[in-house]
């Protein structure tokens, strides 16, 4: 089903749109992508706003359409891919760093307000994934420091660890993990798939 999650009566024809088709709703993931790249000289009032109404007020939105749905069902699991920026802020991504906080606190409260009816909120955290933003990323910070975009690739996969950029189905795993039964003493945490790049303490 397309949707612009940005938008709410988009959000809610989404949710349940799903619970009808699958005659239950058990689990949401919330993943809204992420607001552009600027520094904050060049963000003004329209670009605050779309990245508000893109980061925080999708996942609002979502889990408000998806409660009485999981309520319905006994319980379930939201989780939202957010960022490792909430841990440590990622340079050029002022609009992700400052609003991918709101989420962590609304999913940290959330998780306390709603574990009597067995309803669990938890985050994800991508590092560097191989998928199209990054790339893109990579691309804008090639152009500004004028060297190739291996050379920029190269230095970010040294950066990490574990000596590369995570895969998608990585995400996926930790996703489905924590959505699954198998996580159901696990809420209000925040998980980092990151290959270590985040060196803060937990």
């Amino acid at each position: 089903m397309q949707a612009d999650v940005s938008r709410g009566e988009d959000v809610a024809r989404f949710v349940d749109g799903a619970a009808a088709a699958l005659g239950r709703l058990d689990a949401l993931v919330v993943n809204a992508g992420g607001p552009p790249p600027g520094k904050f000289a060049d963000l003004d009032d329209a670009k605050w706003q779309a990245a508000f109404e893109l980061t925080v007020m999708s996942a609002v939105r979502a889990v408000r359409a998806a409660l009485p749905h999981l309520r319905a069902a006994g319980g379930g699991s939201i989780v939202a891919i957010q960022s490792t920026s909430i841990r440590q802020p990622i340079d050029n991504l002022l609009l992700s760093n400052a609003l991918r906080m709101s989420i962590a606190g609304l999913f940290k409260t959330l998780a306390t307000q709603h574990a009597h009816e067995k309803i669990r909120f938890n985050l994800v955290l991508p590092g560097t994934i191989a998928t199209e933003r990054p790339l893109a990323l990579a691309r804008a910070q090639a152009a500004e420091s004028r060297r190739p975009l291996d050379a920029v690739l190269a230095e970010r996969a040294s950066s990490i660890p574990t000596g590369r950029l995570g895969e998608p189905g990585e995400i996926g795993d930790a996703v489905a993990f924590l959505a699954s039964p198998r996580a159901s003493y696990i809420t209000g945490v925040a998980l980092q798939v990151d290959g270590g790049i985040v060196r803060v303490p937990l």
